[in-house]
């Protein structure tokens, strides 16, 4: 069931840039509601580019922009970069390596 809040139709309104950004760059959303009376984002762009332009697009929306929305959105690289069982965490450029 859609949220019907109206504080959650005020947020989509005000961020409607944002949202329609998010449309054009590709970015699988896996969360849009709200949350603690704040708007939820929750997603991942394609690229660490994409994600800046969206961010950049909030900020400019709203400098404050964490009084009213809550935003989990990262890059495909960094959903890869995890580090996976059986792997020891050695931050380098490339990423995590094995170190067994």
């Amino acid at each position: 069931m859609p949220d019907t809040d109206p504080k959650f139709d005020e947020l989509k309104q005000k961020y409607a840039p944002v949202l329609r950004l998010i449309e054009q760059e590709g970015v699988s959303l896996s969360h849009l509601d709200l949350r603690d009376g704040k708007l939820f984002l929750q997603g991942v762009a394609h690229s660490e580019d994409a994600r800046n332009k969206i961010l950049n697009e909030i900020q400019r929306i709203n400098p404050d922009w964490q009084s009213d929305l809550t935003c989990d959105l990262r890059s495909e690289r960094q959903q890869t970069d995890a580090p996976q069982a059986g792997q020891t965490v050695v931050q380098s450029g490339q990423g995590f390596a094995n170190r067994n």
